[in-house]
């Protein structure tokens, strides 16, 4: 009678009885045995049907015992099941190759005593526990002003769509905000492909470029309020997006401050002027247009930093590497290894500045320090949950820090209250785009349309 394989084991069955297969876990060797259990043969009829198999008087525990007290020996060579003849002897049951099920781990050799040894990598997202960046603090401490010191106070869509309801006096059936939030993705990334860095390589202004954006937001919405879509066509659209340009995203009625980020940006602050071993300057390095000096400063942001650098005016956006290089070049540092950026973007952020051999400082928008699905392994960067573990990682962070409730208290439990602490400074060389005087709020009614 051939030998039949069943994994690593090789049995010699007996014409007169089927065979039915069992695996059990064999405590001395430390893994699952391929047993053979006998059983006599049962009545005649279709050999693939093992349902009328009848056990072996011999308790199961008695069999275990008898495996465990005699292991059959596993060959250390793959058996290849394709040099297998078929059973061809008479009486003998056909065992079908499907039906015979053999894990990876069976047929694979073992090499026991052999260390494999490969190349450390570093975890992703503890740069700055590796040693991989200087020790000494950063001379250039950049910031991706968006979801890192402010942020939205709502999405996208709230503004697009409050402001063309506002127009219409409240009146108009509007579809919800998230579809004027899918619009103005989508419009955005059209417009910003093909006039990069907010149009200034095309000669355009940026609010021609925003001008774009909003006409695209509004065409890729469904209006279905009976003459709305042709008064937004000819006339309506030019008056809204004036008060989008100008009233909503460049104050705080769209914007404001994360939290924590005005304490934070005090001990940098503070750390930059009075160590004399800190950073050199702080700044913002953001994909935007020349309205960031007005947002900043509407916020009472703008004097905490040496400079502001954004997309539109460099020519660059992140992450080209150009973007780093003009910030390197505003201090003549010459090393990126002493630059540090802070930003919640990975793919634009964190991918460029590691490209640049900056040090990317990673800051979840959610704050799970998990690092985005698909990120390259060999991007280099530090993961911390907010501003303040960046004042950690050269312990300059503070005793206590201020816990948002119903009344602001510190960690030890004393009152306190949000303050900037550092001294207002020169104004800004940068032109500002000044705000109307007689600007007014959505919630005081449609005047301003």
């Amino acid at each position: 009678t051939p030998v039949v394989p069943f994994g690593s084991l090789s049995v010699e069955p007996n014409r007169n009885e089927k065979i039915a297969f069992k695996r059990i876990y064999n405590n001395d060797t430390l893994r699952w045995l391929n047993t053979i259990i006998y059983a006599k043969k049962g009545k005649k009829g279709n050999e693939n049907d093992k349902s009328d198999l009848i056990p072996e008087s011999k308790p199961s525990s008695e069999v275990k015992k008898e495996i465990k007290s005699e292991p059959i020996p596993i060959s250390a060579e793959p058996v290849s099941l394709e040099s297998v003849p078929p059973l061809t002897q008479p009486n003998t049951p056909q065992l079908m190759r499907n039906s015979i099920k053999t894990s990876p781990a069976e047929l694979m050799p073992r090499n026991r005593g052999k260390i494999m040894v490969s190349k450390y990598m570093p975890p992703q997202g503890e740069a700055w526990k590796e040693g991989i960046f200087p020790k000494d603090p950063p001379k250039l401490i950049c910031i991706d002003a968006f979801d890192t010191i402010i942020q939205l106070r709502c999405e996208m869509g709230w503004y697009f769509r409050d402001i063309l309801h506002e127009a219409t006096d409240y009146c108009a059936r509007l579809l919800p905000p998230e579809h004027y939030t899918e619009a103005f993705n989508k419009a955005y990334a059209e417009v910003n492909k093909e006039c990069p860095c907010f149009g200034v390589r095309d000669g355009i202004t940026s609010k021609e470029w925003w001008m774009k954006v909003t006409k695209k937001t509004y065409d890729y919405v469904d209006i279905t309020e009976p003459g709305l879509r042709e008064e937004l066509d000819e006339w309506l659209l030019e008056d809204v997006f004036d008060v989008l340009f100008h009233d909503v995203f460049m104050t705080d009625e769209a914007w404001e401050i994360k939290s924590g980020a005005v304490e934070a940006m005090s001990f940098l602050k503070k750390w930059r002027d009075d160590d004399s071993e800190g950073p050199i300057a702080l700044c913002v390095l953001s994909n935007y247009d020349e309205r960031m000096h007005a947002i900043l400063d509407e916020l009472d942001m703008l004097d905490a930093f040496d400079f502001v650098l954004t997309s539109r005016e460099i020519g660059s956006e992140l992450p080209q590497r150009a973007a780093f290089q003009v910030a390197m070049a505003r201090l003549g540092i010459t090393d990126p290894k002493h630059c540090m950026l802070v930003t919640a973007d990975f793919d634009n952020g964190v991918v460029g500045a590691s490209k640049a051999n900056w040090h990317p400082v990673y800051l979840p928008i959610s704050g799970e320090q998990d690092i985005p699905t698909g990120a390259d392994p060999s991007i280099i960067f530090s993961m911390l949950g907010d501003l303040f573990g960046v004042l950690h990682i050269w312990d300059k962070e503070p005793e206590n820090r201020l816990i948002d409730t119903c009344k602001p208290v510190l960690e030890n439990g004393i009152s306190a209250f949000h303050e900037k602490v550092w001294d207002e400074t020169d104004e800004s060389d940068s032109d500002i785009i000044s705000l109307p005087e007689d600007r007014t709020k959505s919630w005081e009614g449609p005047g301003r349309l």
